[in-house]
């Protein structure tokens, strides 16, 4: 019977790690790099409304944001390339132009 058990078990976790639930190198690579990218983009947020909070300013221009930030949290750390501001509407975005994803800044 637990011959029977195991060999079921064993089974199982054969069809759980199928051909469809392996990544390659590259899909790794990749993901990894997104998610590099997001973590500066959440630290920038973060950076910002701290910013903010203290000078009790709120950041609406791309001028007033590279005064609040420091360049390493204004540029994608994969690609090099300048996160996009958006500070015209009520949902400010700093987003990456590279397609690694975008962070919404909250409001007070």
């Amino acid at each position: 019977m637990r011959f029977l058990m195991l060999c079921f078990a064993v089974l199982l976790l054969l069809v759980a790690c199928g051909e469809q639930t392996t990544m390659s190198i590259e899909d790794m690579r990749l993901r990894l790099e997104g998610n590099r990218c997001r973590a500066v983009l959440d630290k920038a947020a973060y950076e910002l409304m701290s910013w903010e909070y203290k000078n009790e300013q709120r950041v609406t221009t791309d001028e007033l944001l590279r005064s609040a930030l420091p360049d390493s949290l204004l540029t994608c750390p994969v690609t090099g390339e300048r996160y996009i501001f958006d500070g015209s509407s009520t949902d400010r975005t700093l987003t990456c132009p590279s397609g690694h994803g975008s962070v919404k800044l909250m409001e007070e």
